[in-house]
C-alpha cells in the first residue's frame, strides 16, 4: 500500500512538474553495508518514503560486503514498501567486507509465519545470491543509461565498490572507463565516512582502506561527507520503533531493529543524515569549506581547507541535529494507507 500524497503537496509537486518535469528530482544509487548496524536499515526506510512522496528516484541499491543475506533482507524491506523493482548489486570484489557479528538481516531473513512460510516474501525469489549482477556491472548498466552529470551516488558503508568501479575497463556496456563513466554520469558523490571530529579511524573506512584511500584521492566528482561525529548525534528515538511505517506489522525494519540490540536501543543515524543531504540538499546542515579529505594507512580521515577542493563535510549545531533527529522520526513513522 503506498501513503496518501496531502492534496496540497500534490498540488505544489504537480506545479513544479508543470516547469520542470523530473529533471530535478535526485535519481541516487545507493551502496550499503546492509546488517552491520541499524542505521542502514533506517536510511532504507526513508528511502521509500522518499520515493512515495516523489521525492528522488532510485536507480539502484548495492551491497558493499559479502553474502546474501544484506542483499536478501533489502530486497524484503523493498517488496514491504512497495518497490521491490530496484535492482540490488551484490559486492563486485571477490573479498569483500564481511558482516559483524549481529545479524539481524539473517534473522528477518528467517523468520516464518504461523504456517511455516517465510514471513516476508521477496520479489528476487531466488536465494542464491550469485545469481545478482555485481555492483561492477549494475552501476555500469545504469549510469550509461542516464544523463550526464544527473546521478547522486548515496555510499553508507565502505568504498569497496565505489573504488571497484573506478576501476572498471570499457566493456559492451559502455566504451567509457568506470572512472570516465562516472565523471560524465555522476553529479556527487555522498558518503557517510571518517571522523572530522578527532584523528580516529572510523568503521567504513578501516574496513577497506585501501578502497577508501583510491575513492578519496580518484574520484572525479564533488564528494560530501556525512561524518561520524554528525551522525553519532542524530538518533533515532526507540520508543518510535513500533511506529516504524505507521506501525503496521509486521515491519521488517521493525523487526530488524528489535533483532539488533534490543528494543530499549537508541540508534545513531550515520546513514540517513547522509540520504537525507542527498535528496534534500543543504537545508538542515552546514557545510564545511572547500578541501580535500586524505586517508592515511591505519584508516584516519584528515581534511586540508583548499578553495579549489571537491571535498566537503556536514556539520550539525544543536538546533539542527534536534530538527534533523525530528526528521527522521517522520520520515520512517509517517502512516501507509
Amino acid at each position: 500500500m503506498k501513503r496518501q500524497i496531502p492534496f496540497i503537496l500534490l498540488v505544489l509537486l504537480v506545479l513544479a512538474g508543470c516547469g520542470t518535469g523530473t529533471g530535478n528530482m535526485p535519481r541516487i544509487i545507493l551502496d550499503t553495508d546492509m546488517g552491520n548496524d541499524i542505521d542502514d536499515a533506517l536510511a532504507l526506510a526513508a528511502m521509500n518514503r522518499y520515493i512515495d512522496e516523489g521525492q528522488a528516484r532510485v536507480l539502484a541499491i548495492g551491497m558493499s560486503k559479502e553474502g546474501a543475506a544484506a542483499a536478501d533482507f533489502t530486497d524484503i524491506v523493498q517488496t514491504w514498501y512497495g518497490h521491490g523493482d530496484i535492482p540490488i548489486g551484490r559486492v563486485s570484489a571477490n573479498t569483500g567486507p564481511k558482516t559483524t557479528d549481529i545479524h539481524y538481516t539473517d534473522r528477518v531473513c528467517a523468520l516464518k509465519d504461523e504456517a511455516g512460510a517465510p514471513l516476508f516474501a521477496q520479489t528476487f525469489e531466488s536465494k542464491d545470491g550469485a545469481l545478482r549482477p555485481t555492483t561492477d556491472e549494475l552501476y555500469r548498466r545504469v549510469l550509461a543509461k542516464q544523463k550526464d552529470h544527473s546521478v547522486t551516488f548515496v555510499t553508507v558503508g565502505f568504498s569497496t565498490n565505489m573504488a571497484s568501479l573506478l576501476a572498471t575497463p570499457a566493456d559492451d556496456i559502455s566504451p567509457l572507463t568506470g572512472a570516465e563513466l562516472v565523471a560524465r554520469k555522476v553529479k556527487e558523490l555522498v558518503m557517510m565516512a571518517g571522523n572530522m571530529a578527532e584523528a580516529s579511524g572510523e568503521f567504513n573506512v578501516v574496513q577497506d582502506i585501501v578502497a577508501a584511500r583510491k575513492v578519496f584521492a580518484e574520484w572525479p566528482t564533488p564528494i560530501v561527507v556525512s561524518p561520524f561525529e554528525l551522525g553519532s548525534r542524530v538518533k533515532f528515538p526507540h520508543t518510535r520503533v513500533k511506529d516504524l511505517a505507521g506501525g503496521e506489522q509486521p515491519n521488517p525494519v521493525a523487526e530488524a531493529y528489535r533483532f539488533y540490540l534490543g528494543p530499549d536501543y537508541d540508534a545513531c543515524s550515520w546513514d540517513p543524515t547522509a540520504l537525507i543531504y542527498a535528496v534534500e540538499g543543504e537545508s538542515m546542515f552546514t557545510l564545511s569549506p572547500a578541501g580535500k579529505i586524505e586517508v592515511d594507512n591505519k584508516g584516519i580521515t584528515r581534511f586540508t581547507p583548499a578553495p579549489e577542493g571537491k571535498h566537503r563535510y556536514l556539520i550539525a549545531d544543536i538546533k539542527q541535529v534536534m530538527a534533523l533527529t525530528l526528521h527522521l522520526v517522520e520520515l520512517t513513522t509517517t502512516a501507509r494507507e
